[in-house]
């Protein structure tokens, strides 16, 4: 067993959510020194997200960039980390699109005829008895659901078992680059790479970069309706999770105080719930949870080497889509600190170098 408690190490990673705990598995898988420092009583985005696979999100339903690749590398991590840990993590599931107008229906009949989209868009859906569907639906394929709470939590213990989890809360300022390495506390490692979600705002070795953080709210639901075996869309997200329960969310808000759960956020989706059911007084609220999604502006990650302190690095700006696109650019980032290959020029935080003016020391 590998164990880097008391060596010089080649990363230290700051935050294990999904980020940083898929980055340090890629990265010692290669054989990397690498230690994750991580608050367990931090509220992470991690644990709240629904975990979603959407290939096509977005009301234009377009594919990102990149999305073959990007598709290849998450469904081949989930499957091979379901097998290393015996337990099921990705759940396939079709999703209920349902048409937000007339429009968005026939911009569904035109993208159906594409190539690049059959893979992607099945057939219309049915009237339920259940879901308010005024324009109809169809149902999209390729589609599905991470666990992530159950795949954090193996990965915080296979970490432990390798004594490559540190357990504490610390400030950026802690971090001091020098000569050759970086020096935190009593450690010292070749490069440090911030994977702190929305915590970015208050690193102040990157808080130059534009960081569009947003707010959610989710409510588990509980309820006796019969409900069909799909992810349903129809702006929001309902994933049902068995025995009648099932996730709903979730809220948007860009300014936001805390990452606590808000009466506004909750009002928001009950009435965003009685346009998705019919019979919304049939359903229960069993607990209402909140996140913080690390998003930007162009929705390109941060990925990179600090503008004068290269041993300093970010892994972070992933928004809601981390499930479908955090595998490819760990990819990335572990061929380039392995290899020296360069990384993706849409993720590479030098597109944002005029924003950099006076970094600290």
């Amino acid at each position: 067993m590998n164990t880097f408690a008391n060596t010089r190490l080649d990363e230290l990673i700051v935050g294990q959510g999904l980020a940083g705990s898929l980055l340090a598995w890629r990265l010692i898988e290669t054989g990397r020194r690498v230690v994750v420092i991580d608050d367990a009583d931090r509220e992470s985005a991690s644990r709240v997200a629904a975990g979603l696979l959407n290939p096509l999100a977005g009301r234009r339903l377009r594919p990102p960039a990149q999305l073959g690749p990007a598709l290849d590398a998450s469904l081949t991590l989930w499957r091979h980390l379901e097998i290393v840990f015996g337990q099921a993590f990705f759940h396939p599931t079709p999703m209920l699109r349902i048409f937000r107008d007339h429009a968005q229906r026939r911009l569904f009949k035109a993208r159906r005829r594409e190539p690049a989209y059959r893979a992607f868009l099945a057939g219309g859906a049915d009237a339920s008895d259940t879901i308010l569907m005024p324009d109809g639906g169809f149902i999209q394929t390729q589609t599905g659901w991470l666990d992530t709470n159950a795949l954090l939590d193996a990965l915080r213990c296979w970490l432990l078992e390798r004594h490559a989890l540190i357990e504490t809360r610390c400030d950026s300022g802690e971090f001091q680059p020098e000569a050759n390495h970086v020096r935190w506390r009593d450690r010292h490692a070749d490069r440090v790479i911030f994977c702190e979600g929305w915590h970015l705002r208050h690193n102040h070795w990157f808080d130059w970069l534009p960081l569009q953080a947003a707010k959610g709210d989710i409510l588990d639901l509980e309820t006796r309706e019969t409900l069909p075996e799909y992810i349903i869309n129809n702006g929001c997200w309902a994933i049902p999770s068995g025995g009648g329960r099932l996730r709903f969310g979730a809220s948007n808000q860009w300014h936001f105080d805390d990452s606590l759960p808000d009466t506004d956020g909750r009002l928001w989706l009950e009435q965003r719930l009685a346009r998705l059911f019919r019979h919304p007084e049939r359903f229960h609220t069993l607990r209402q949870r909140a996140g913080i999604r690390p998003g930007t502006a162009d929705r390109q990650p941060f990925i990179g080497h600090h503008p004068k302190f290269p041993q300093l690095l970010i892994f972070n700006g992933f928004g809601a889509r981390g499930t479908l696109f955090i595998p490819l650019h760990a990819d990335a980032l572990t061929r380039h600190l392995c290899r020296d290959e360069p990384l993706p020029e849409s993720a590479n935080i030098r597109r944002h170098q005029r924003r950099y003016t006076d970094a600290p020391g």
